[in-house]
């Protein structure tokens, strides 16, 4: 089978339930042996298949070596289902046979989960390409913290088999200094197959040590205060935290406030896109019933002038989105709520550090949040007997980001914009 083929399940006119249970069994009869790896086998899937399994997926993702609520099935199944231009999302699972089932599940231990692209535009040496769409911030793969090793060597050695198969694998805006890309390095160093970096950079983080105010200077501590006294004095202000049920209306808050600023103005706000609503409310629910998300709100007379949404996996937090009345931009509502929001992320009490979530270089949370996470597009071959097509694919990768820079550069220059 191969990548390019898209595993079908949908289209059963039954009860849910039993939906469900064939769905299941098609997704375990999909399974394959894995080469080289006599305890494992993996199934390539699509989205109704792997949400089958969401109970497997959601341990696995609380048992994973390194959190990415992105790829965890409250993010993922919504993404997948509601989002535009993911019909070619495919999920490679992972089981090992002699892992031992975990709570609840049936059989073989689901060890790794690998959302993954194979595009048809990649002529020659193609490349299989870890899920990244403008929703997602993070492409670290799940993988069992316990059977890591097996999990990322089951799917590499599962990829290269398949007929059609691409010459390598990039995974997008991986964390460089995380567990996962240690593994990396482990495995494919001890394999002696190259690693290749695309697009290396850093964003804002915070980690939750101390006052999570300490990147701003005293002098800007003080004018923020003074700000908010000043806003103060406009009307009753108050800041919120919603979370668990209450969370539907402070989502529909979000999406308001968001589409009265530039956003709506440039039409991209999620309300403006049905699919990317419905993703959104759908993810924040999941989310919400898992416990692991909060809309922190900075109202004015009751009314919300600006909206940031904190979701979390295990101890890593996310600063997923934030949005703000630019009626009040003078009085700094996106740096105020951001403070907000790193103080109730604090006072959860098991959160170590928060993603931004936000691009290099972001005019305000570089200024507010010092700590970094470096990360980088990795791409790696899927086996030592194809060196030369995956340095072709590598150089192929190379310059098609140098053309796509060089155009960018050029549009912008034409638009009076700058280039970030």
């Amino acid at each position: 089978m191969s990548f390019f083929d898209i595993i079908s399940v949908g289209g059963i006119r039954r009860s849910r339930r039993v939906v469900l249970a064939d769905l299941r069994a098609r997704a375990r009869l999909a399974e394959q042996p894995v080469p080289g790896f006599p305890a494992c086998s993996a199934a390539l899937l699509d989205i109704d298949a792997a949400a089958s399994l969401e109970r497997e997926w959601r341990q696995l993702a609380g048992a994973a070596l390194e959190p990415n609520f992105c790829y965890e099935p409250d993010f993922a199944i919504a993404a997948a289902r509601h989002l535009r231009d993911t019909r070619n999302v495919r999920f490679v699972m992972v089981w090992h046979r002699d892992g031992g089932a975990l709570e609840g599940g049936a059989g073989a231990r689901l060890i790794g989960c690998f959302p993954v692209t194979a595009s048809r535009t990649d002529i020659g040496a193609a490349l299989l390409r870890g899920w990244l769409n403008p929703q997602i911030s993070n492409g670290t793969p799940l993988v069992d913290s316990a059977f890591a090793q097996e999990a990322l060597g089951a799917f590499l050695a599962f990829a290269g088999a398949q007929g059609g198969s691409p010459v390598g694998v990039l995974f997008p805006r991986l964390p460089l200094e995380g567990p996962f890309r240690r593994l990396l390095d482990e495995t494919l160093q001890a394999a002696s197959r190259p690693i290749a970096l695309f697009g290396a950079g850093s964003r804002a983080m915070l980690r939750l040590t101390g006052d999570p105010a300490r990147g701003l200077s005293a002098k800007k501590k003080k004018e923020l205060r003074r700000q908010y006294r000043r806003l103060g004095e406009l009307g009753i202000l108050t800041t919120e935290s919603a979370s668990g049920l209450q969370i539907r209306d402070p989502i529909e808050h979000f999406m308001a406030l968001e589409a009265a600023g530039w956003k709506g103005k440039a039409g991209t706000a999620f309300v403006q896109d049905p699919g990317r609503a419905a993703f959104l409310r759908a993810a924040a629910r999941a989310l919400a019933a898992s416990g692991r998300i909060s809309v922190e709100s900075i109202l004015l007379d009751g009314k919300p002038i600006a909206c940031g949404l904190l979701a979390w996996s295990g101890r890593q937090g996310y600063f997923w989105k934030i949005t703000y009345d630019e009626a009040y931009a003078a009085y700094s509502p996106g740096v105020q709520l951001t403070l907000a929001l790193a103080e109730r992320a604090q006072a959860l009490g098991f959160l170590e550090a928060i993603d931004s979530c936000a691009i290099s270089d972001h005019p305000m949370i570089d200024h507010v949040w010092r700590d970094r996470l470096a990360v980088a597009d990795v791409m790696v071959p899927l086996s030592t007997r194809s060196a030369l097509r995956f340095s072709l694919a590598k150089a192929r990768e190379g310059a098609k980001r140098d053309l796509r820079a060089r155009v960018k550069s050029t549009l912008y220059k034409l638009q009076g914009r700058t280039v970030s």
